[in-house]
């Protein structure tokens, strides 16, 4: 075999040992960047999640920010097996039994986004030394991470409320330019901008008055004297209130005692009937109201006796004769 035309076996399992080599090297890299040992023994652990947006299998599951194992399964719990309305996934965990001791009780599970790449991974928190050591099929409670992909929805809603909320302002602002309602008017009108300068300016004046205890106002301000007189007027009208609640006296009864507003309420019922009766023209004082004839004869008996009283004043004799005894 000629060497210049050909490649020879020894050349090729030189190319197979060398790819090999390549190929063993790149696994090494690959598991010992996904679970930091490439011979660590792995224990399983369950963490239940109500959402694993964006979590693959194989990513990786870090304690404290360092990589101890990877994903190794996501499945849906069934409807009927869950025990909380938020455990709809079960998350499987390949952990590094060598970080066994950090990874207790009161650990938590929490899904975060690694990079501006956003890959997922799970976070695990360590526990406390009171806290159980978690063994082989145990679940791992899991903590509301932060979804960033909601935030984002959230922030663009309340750009997008912003934005609504500028247009409004210039709107207003253009309103009030244009001396638009009231507010625009106090901006742009001179004369209301002046009607309020007097208006401060009286009040300024009035103030002033009170301040240096001038004017009756200024007096009930400043006078101990009117002071005491409304604190007694006050407290007659307590004494007063009392009293009428007590029942004690003619007005407290009147307020409290059913029986003299009864009294009362016939009274004024035969006063509404009298009264009916005098404008119905009955009996003589109605007649005396509603007849106008018999009026002006009553009214020129009274004249005409007035002028005999009169008369009788004036001359006695001329209807009382004389008396004679013998």
């Amino acid at each position: 075999m000629n060497g210049t035309s050909g490649i020879s076996w020894r050349q090729i399992r030189v190319g197979l040992a060398v790819t090999t080599a390549l190929i063993v090297l790149a696994l090494a890299v690959f598991f010992i960047g996904e679970t930091g040992a490439v011979f660590g023994e792995r224990y399983r652990l369950i963490t239940l999640m109500p959402s694993a947006s964006g979590l693959m299998q194989g990513a990786s599951v870090r304690l404290a920010g360092q990589d101890v194992g990877k994903v190794e399964g996501i499945e849906f719990v069934p409807v009927a097996e869950r025990s909380h309305p938020d455990h709809v996934l079960k998350i499987t965990l390949g952990v590094n039994r060598a970080v066994r001791e950090q990874i207790r009780s009161d650990s938590e599970a929490r899904i975060r986004t690694l990079g501006l790449l956003g890959d997922k991974i799970i976070d695990l928190t360590p526990g406390s030394a009171e806290a159980r050591v978690l063994e082989t099929g145990d679940t791992v409670p899991s903590a509301v991470a932060l979804d960033y992909e909601q935030m984002l929805g959230t922030a663009f809603e309340l750009v997008d409320d912003v934005a609504v909320m500028l247009r409004s302002l210039r709107s207003i602002a253009d309103s009030l330019l244009a001396g638009h309602g009231t507010a625009g008017q106090l901006l742009m009108d001179t004369t209301l901008y002046a009607e309020l300068i007097r208006t401060s300016r009286s009040m300024n004046r009035f103030l002033t008055t009170v301040a240096s205890g001038e004017g009756v106002l200024a007096q009930l301000a400043e006078d101990d004297e009117l002071y005491e007189d409304l604190r007694s007027v006050i407290a007659d009208l307590d004494t007063l209130t009392a009293v009428l609640v007590s029942g004690e006296g003619t007005l407290s009864r009147l307020l409290t005692d059913e029986t003299l507003y009864w009294q009362l309420a016939g009274a004024s019922a035969r006063a509404d009937s009298l009264l009916a009766a005098l404008e119905a023209g009955e009996g003589t004082l109605g007649q005396l109201m509603t007849d106008q004839e018999l009026y002006e004869s009553v009214l020129k008996l009274l004249v005409d006796m007035q002028t005999v009283v009169t008369e009788l004043r004036e001359n006695p004799r001329k209807y009382v004769p004389p008396i004679r005894v013998f």
